[in-house]
């Protein structure tokens, strides 16, 4: 092979001592900075710069001048470059590592600064404080209820009888007479009644609002909790100082005994006070008992009182039954997605109110289900955050008009989700996939692995239908057969017309999975439903001649307007409605006789149901035996045979599409004529016999230049010759091979038809390596270009001498049909288990039968190709097989 890194294409012109390179009818596109020049002569100069067709060499030219002569430029390695780079950016790398690591150092040092040991980290501030994110409003706000006796305080009378309480003096009042205070136990009593109720009230919306603390988890929290006071402890404790203590004597100053009795409102006081139970004492030195001070005006305080608590009533009733709903409402939405929801932890979990969402669902996990957005008004589905916005649910007229009660759609207004009621259907997007409300649709990790966008699962979560975004495919079933969407539109490219269906869809295997028959009667998952249509009502279909040919019309009956259905320059008969309201009729044509076409009654959407075209043979000689003559018979339809005698698996699969085949010319280029040496990157491909055996002028085509492969064994060389002359072509890298493929007989080019019955047979010429047979086997009907696959594989059959015999090809035959049995139960003949079925009573047959060995009743003396009763054997079986399977 040609060096690929070598650029020599034109000449160059250079002086000995120069660094300058000038080229003739050169493309120096590929040429980097770093490649050498010189090669041509062994040197390899290292090149400076390059300019158009000029290029700049790093040192003067030691070599001897030459003008508009051959080059060549030894291009570097792209991984020699990589390196490089590599490098560089390594030793870019290690310096700023050094430089981070000690800018973090220093950064560190000055942060820490001389912080005791145990107060060095977050963690240990963070406990210091009590884990209170709020603490210096904690502490403040403790303080604002103790007694300050330094300057006037400003408490609320309520205060003022907690602290005298407190100091025993709760039995002492300075108000004038007149005043008429509560009682010490309507005080308390009141009091207990606020605090109760206040209590409730709180309780029940730090439920529903949620105000759990988030963690003091930065810096910034951490310094708000303290006020951003740098001073924090002295503040703390000269505050201290200020308060009243209760606990021990405090000695106090004589201006600050007298602020606090200010502030408690006792600087009026005049007598000394003996506490009296249920006894009101005024300052007046005047003593009422219980009884006449509640007959004095309590029927106006009461009064108020009343009026409150009737108002904090309704007030707390309305909190309660929004509680209640809102937990009912959890309640069902966790049974419908069959979970359950801690819903005070939902609202107190700090992710949730740093999320942004003002109310949500999520699960015991913290997951969210869906949540609401109040700024934008935005809904959030699924834990991948999906949005939607919430008002597109119920003003967009597509959404009034689905008869959907419930969905969730995308912000262009597509479905992602709904709920029909009419009829209790879940629908899926896209395509508009429907299911039973009963039927689970995944969510779990293996789904959203699976690359399906939309699915429908069973309660185990095994696929029933899914849709692949990216392959543009539906599959079917846990094994995830696959077919293009077009499939699911109706009309099936099979042989519908003798089927009895006007629209079918199948599984790989012809099995119908819904239809419509001819008869009225429609076929969903497998049972048969009545599918009435009121089209015949409104319209009449017929035939006219029109240009000299029949043509299908369709006519409203009120209105009378007309429109011609078939196509223009087509022969058409026996129009008639369907029972899905759609028309169908005859299209007479020479080569395929009568095809159905059909179309909507009101619309011209005109599409043909045709029938299976052919079969096509592919394999060694066992195929190319002509037992495909009588199966054509048996169909019905034409079989057309490429067979090749000693062809391997590889070879069929290389002519088949399934294996690539890329060569390279050893000299960089297809000549303007004649022959080039080639090398091949993935072996003997569509040249690959038995035993490797030579072989010569195999057609196609190679970049685009027709002409044919030649393979010799004993130079085990490759040559490409071309078929007509014509301008050199410049071959770079691998390109493929493109074999042409000709009917056997004939010699003419295969026609390109897209819907065929495959009937491979292959194996038998490379059987010594079973995985490679089926691994061939694999990328041929993976390549198969149909939307309906429709194929077989014919197991090849071992000699009566193989069977007996101690031959190792034999446990790879028994190897090979264990595997496509299992892999394609529905699509793998079993041939050898078929001609034991056919043997005869003869001593012969039934040892063979015994032994498991092809009856030699209908094998050829070779003991490996049927004989003309065994080729009538193979039509009948395959025939029985491919049948059965709905093809024919």
């Amino acid at each position: 092979m040609a060096n690929e890194d070598l650029i020599s294409g034109g000449t160059a012109s250079i002086a000995t001592g120069s660094k300058a390179v000038t080229g003739q009818n050169v493309s120096w596109a590929r040429v980097m900075e770093g490649d050498f020049f010189g090669a041509h002569v062994g040197l390899a100069i290292p090149i400076e710069a390059v300019s158009g067709g000029t290029i700049t060499l790093a040192f003067p030219w030691p070599g001897a001048s030459q003008t508009d002569a051959p080059y060549a430029i030894q291009q570097k390695g792209d991984v020699t470059r990589f390196q490089e780079r590599i490098r560089l950016l390594v030793e870019g790398l290690t310096t700023i590592d050094a430089a981070v690591a000690a800018a973090v150092e220093e950064e560190l040092a000055d942060f820490v600064g001389s912080a005791p040991e145990l107060l060095r980290s977050l963690a240990d501030f963070a406990a210091a404080i009590g884990n209170d994110p709020n603490f210096a409003a904690t502490i403040f706000a403790q303080l604002g209820f103790r007694l300050r006796v330094d300057t006037d305080q400003g408490l609320s009378p309520a205060q003022m009888q907690r602290g005298r309480a407190n100091l025993g003096l709760d039995k002492v009042s300075n108000l004038a007479p007149g005043e008429y205070p509560v009682s010490s136990l309507q005080a308390s009593a009141i009091a207990a009644a606020v605090a109760t109720e206040a209590s409730a009230r709180s309780a029940a919306i730090a439920q529903l609002v949620g105000s759990a603390p988030e963690f003091l988890d930065t810096f910034a929290e951490i310094a708000a909790a303290i006020g951003n006071n740098p001073n924090f402890l002295t503040t703390i404790l000269t505050a201290l100082g200020l308060r009243l203590r209760v606990d021990a004597p405090q000695g106090l100053s004589a201006e600050q005994k007298l602020q606090g009795k200010t502030n408690l409102g006792l600087d009026t006081l005049e007598v000394d006070i003996e506490a009296l139970e249920d006894e009101v004492v005024l300052l007046d030195g005047k003593i009422k008992d219980e009884e006449t001070f509640r007959k004095q005006d309590v029927a106006g305080l009461q009064g108020a009182i009343l009026e409150e608590a009737t108002t904090r009533q309704t007030t707390d009733n309305e909190h309660h039954a929004r509680i209640v709903a809102a937990e009912g409402i959890f309640a069902r939405l966790m049974a419908a997605f069959g979970a359950s929801v801690d819903a005070i932890r939902m609202l107190k979990e700090a992710k949730y109110r740093r999320s942004g969402i003002d109310a949500a669902t999520i699960d015991a996990a913290g997951r969210l289900f869906f949540g609401w957005r109040r700024r934008d008004s935005v809904m959030v589905v699924g834990g991948e955050g999906v949005e939607t916005n919430s008002w597109r649910l119920i003003e967009d007229h597509r959404f009034r008009r689905s008869g959907m009660i419930a969905a969730v759609v995308d912000r262009g207004g597509r479905l992602i989700s709904g709920l029909r009621q009419r009829d209790q259907t879940y629908v899926l997007p896209a395509r508009a996939l429907e299911v039973g409300a009963t039927t689970r649709i995944d969510s779990g990790a293996k789904f959203a692995r699976s690359g399906i966008a939309a699915a429908v699962v069973d309660q185990s979560g095994r696929l029933i239908r899914g849709q692949d975004v990216a392959a543009r495919r539906e599959r079917l079933g846990a094994a995830g057969v696959a077919t293009r969407y077009q499939a699911w539109d109706g009309l099936n490219p099979a042989s519908l017309s003798r089927s009895g269906y006007i629209k079918a869809t199948v599984n790989e295997d012809r099995r119908v999975i819904d239809a419509v028959k001819t008869s009225g009667v429609g076929i969903v998952n497998g049972r048969e439903v009545a599918v009435p249509s009121e089209a015949w009502k409104d319209y009449v279909v017929y035939t006219k001649m029109v240009g000299g040919f029949q043509h299908v019309f369709s006519e409203r009956r009120e209105t009378g307007v007309r429109l011609q259905l078939s196509r223009s320059g087509t022969e058409n008969a026996n129009p008639r409605f369907e029972p899905d309201g759609s028309v169908v009729w005859e299209q007479l044509t020479d080569d395929f006789g009568r095809v159905l076409w059909t179309s909507a009654a009101d619309s011209v959407t005109t599409r043909r149901v045709f029938p299976m075209i052919e079969m096509l043979g592919a394999g060694d000689s066992l195929v190319e035996a002509n037992y495909g003559a009588q199966l054509a018979t048996l169909a019905g339809i034409p079989y057309r045979n490429i067979g090749r005698s000693g062809a391997t698996s590889a070879n069929v699969a290389t002519r088949l599409g399934g294996r690539r085949m890329r060569l390279a010319s050893v000299t960089g280029f297809i000549p303007a004529s004649g022959s080039v040496e080639v090398d091949s990157l993935d072996g003997l491909g569509v040249l690959s016999f038995y035993g490797d055996a030579s072989v010569s002028n195999v057609p196609g085509s190679w970049a685009g230049v027709p002409g044919t492969l030649s393979w010799d064994k004993p130079t085990r060389k490759i040559t490409f010759a071309r078929t007509t002359d014509g301008a050199a072509v410049v071959v770079r890298g691998g390109i493929p091979f493109e074999p042409l493929i000709v009917e056997n007989g004939t010699g003419a080019a295969l026609p390109d038809l897209l819907q065929r019955i495959l009937v491979f047979g292959f194996g038998r010429n490379d059987m010594e390596n079973y995985l490679r047979i089926f691994a061939n086997l694999q990328a041929v009907v993976a390549a198969i270009p149909t939307i309906a696959k429709h194929w077989v594989f014919v197991l090849p059959m071992p000699s009566k001498s193989e069977v007996l015999g101690n031959w190792a090809g034999y446990q790879s035959y028994l190897a090979l049909k264990a595997l496509c049995l299992a892999a394609y139960p529905n699509n793998t003949f079993d041939m050898l288990g078929h001609f034991l079925t056919q043997a005869n009573g003869t001593t012969a047959d039934q040892a063979a039968v015994a032994a498991g060995y092809p009856p030699p009743s209908l094998m050829e003396s070779d003991e490996i190709h049927p004989n003309a009763l065994g080729r009538t054997a193979e039509a009948n079986g395959l025939y029985n097989h491919l049948n059965a399977k709905g093809y024919f």
